[in-house]
């Protein structure tokens, strides 16, 4: 008999509860990451970028699982085709793992508990949903009213530590081959994240600015970068929490520091949200259930899925996606505005476009963000839009995040480049640039935009 321990997006060995109990049995450990879902209506699509970014945390958590003699299990199956393969082999007795709220993942816990004992754990908020003020159902709607209630408790539990045990060796076949080399902007796994932690807060002392510089987009630590690891669970945000507030103690609190832990309950927010609206938190009309005409229209999609819609700030957010698996939180709500504001595409085409790409995609930070800028989620303003030549020139001033992107403007004219969507035809074409026609004009019509939401 075995315990298995059902890894999904906690690829951690600290503070790891399901782990924790797992070693707490008499039974050898076996650690299983499957890679699809049972749910019919689900397809992988995952850009090599994040692909391997996932396969190297995956290494990693699996050499960090092998001091212990406890294998890592990769398999190419969904979860719940996977246990009756271990159980035929090895014999289940219980299965750990920690509770998800997104639909698929949901649905293959769901299998699993059909037919073997299942223990989830809560493991992916900062704060425990039965530390709440209010019941997860009554979560509020709006983000003030949720941080103010929350913060007025502020219980935030300890860390959870597996005392592990070197265990006898455990045969099988299911090896992690070495990652291919991939030149990421952050170094994957559970290492990383302890390595990035570190280095942002006590060893750079970035932390004490980053309020002040989250906006940037050129420069790797304008922001924590935590995201990344996050979303994949190779740190859990408790490590986060309790790492700030002993910087804090050691070097000061101020605004800077703090708004790390808000944005920490912005993602706790999203998940909450995701729980209490189950499955409208991912219709196609939003938690408002609000219908709107959506165009359908090739062109404008594979011009911002490529970064070729001849504005600037759109195209050079667009490409870094594509290259690094990497956009900056400006840069998404720029170029979420742009996907749905002005070129009027649906905003679940733009969200599975990010969750391809993006090597930090958390399912639910993605989906209730898009809702947010598109006007059909919580605290949303339908009209509302990003002035994306304004956006670049306050946040980009001397160019050097656009030309890094897009150089084929390097021969415009200085200070002129974010311009050059609002510029005259015959202007455009005298400065004889190989770059493409906006796509559509600069300002998005109102009455299109109400017309569209049914106003």
């Amino acid at each position: 008999m075995v315990s298995v321990v059902w890894f999904q997006d906690d690829l951690r060995v600290h503070d790891h509860i399901a782990l924790k109990k797992a070693a707490e049995q008499p039974y050898p450990i076996i650690g299983v990451y499957a890679r699809t879902f049972s749910h019919p209506k689900f397809s992988p699509n995952t850009a090599p970028i994040k692909a391997s970014f996932l396969e190297a945390s995956l290494h990693d958590l699996s050499f960090s699982l092998g001091r212990y003699n406890i294998p890592l299990m990769v398999f190419d199956e969904a979860a719940s085709t996977v246990m009756d393969t271990l159980d035929h082999a090895y014999g289940i007795h219980t299965i750990y793992g920690h509770y998800m709220a997104a639909p698929f993942e949901r649905f293959e816990a769901v299998k699993i508990a059909q037919k073997y004992p299942l223990n989830l754990y809560e493991t992916q908020t900062l704060i425990h949903p039965s530390d709440l003020p209010f019941e997860v159902d009554r979560t509020p709607n709006g983000y003030t009213s949720f941080r103010k209630k929350v913060e007025k408790l502020w219980l935030i539990r300890d860390l959870v530590t597996p005392e592990l045990h070197t265990q006898d060796p455990i045969e099988h076949t299911h090896h992690l081959n070495n990652p291919s080399v991939e030149s990421f902007i952050l170094e994957p796994g559970e290492t990383g994240g302890l390595r990035r932690l570190d280095y942002y807060t006590f060893e750079s002392k970035k932390a004490s600015t980053y309020k002040k510089t989250r906006n940037g987009m050129r420069r790797l630590d304008d922001s924590t970068k935590f995201s990344a690891y996050l979303s994949i669970g190779a740190l859990s945000p408790r490590k986060v929490y309790h790492t700030v507030k002993a910087y804090e103690a050691a070097h000061g609190k101020n605004e800077d520091t703090y708004w790390i832990i808000f944005e920490l309950l912005w993602r706790d927010y999203f998940k909450f949200q995701a729980r209490k609206h189950r499955q409208t938190f991912f219709h196609k009309d939003g938690i408002q259930q609000k219908k709107v005409a959506w165009i359908s229209d090739e062109t404008r999609l594979q011009a911002i899925q490529t970064g070729m819609t001849g504005y600037p700030l759109v195209d050079a957010n667009v490409r870094e996606l594509l290259a690094t698996g990497f956009m900056s939180n400006r840069g998404r709500q720029n170029v979420a505005s742009f996907w749905t504001k002005n070129l009027g595409l649906d905003w679940r085409l733009g969200e599975a476009f990010f969750e391809k790409h993006l090597i930090d995609y958390d399912v639910e930070s993605n989906t209730g963000n898009w809702q947010y800028v598109t006007g059909i989620g919580n605290d949303s303003m339908p009209f509302r839009y990003f002035d994306v030549i304004k956006q670049g020139e306050r946040y980009d001033a001397d160019e050097s995040y656009l030309l890094k992107w897009v150089p084929e403007l390097k021969d415009a004219p200085s200070g002129s480049r974010y311009k050059i969507p609002r510029m005259a035809p015959g202007e455009r074409r005298a400065l004889n640039l190989d770059y493409p026609e906006p796509i559509v004009d600069f300002y998005p019509s109102l009455d299109a935009m109400k017309k569209r939401y049914g106003v």
